[in-house]
């Protein structure tokens, strides 16, 4: 899987201290559907969410995460495949795919979202959370950080 800008997100999990990357559709990080759809509600739409596509899971928190975690294990990539995918685009349309959109720390019951469009993430974490628009890219690890030194 490639990450596609807006649609097909780079997003960062910290879990018991361990850190990784995923690319996920952008419908998969919202944590808290209910909330999510409260929201639509509030402005007159009469919308239901199917929870189907995030694997039956309503919210994303410490009670559900095990369970998010195992069926987000497909979508897991390295930095070091991420820099490796990165150094072969030329195009800087595409290099925009691979700015990291999302970090969820379950360690901090946070959300951090740098997501570039209209969704704002960080509106819909889990009762007990913090979420916040912030650029979070200098508090990834070194190890991790897969655009530096990456070609492109």
């Amino acid at each position: 899987m490639k990450p596609e800008y807006a649609e097909e997100l780079i997003v960062g999990i910290i879990n018991e201290g361990s850190f990784n990357w995923y690319i996920l559709h952008n419908d998969i990080c919202i944590m808290n559907l209910d909330i999510n759809e409260s929201a639509y509600r509030k402005k007159g739409y009469n919308f239901t969410i199917d929870e189907k596509y995030r694997f039956g899971i309503r919210v994303v928190n410490e009670k559900t995460k095990d369970d998010f975690l195992e069926k987000i294990k497909p979508y897991m990539i390295s930095a070091d495949e991420l820099r490796e995918m990165m150094s072969m685009e030329s195009d800087p349309d595409e290099l925009l795919s691979y700015n990291p959109s999302i970090l969820i720390d379950f360690d901090k019951k946070t959300l951090l979202s740098y997501y570039p469009e209209y969704m704002s993430f960080e509106d819909f974490v889990p009762e007990g959370w913090t979420g916040k628009y912030q650029f979070f890219k200098d508090i990834i690890p070194e190890r991790y950080r897969f655009w530096d030194n990456a070609k492109g």
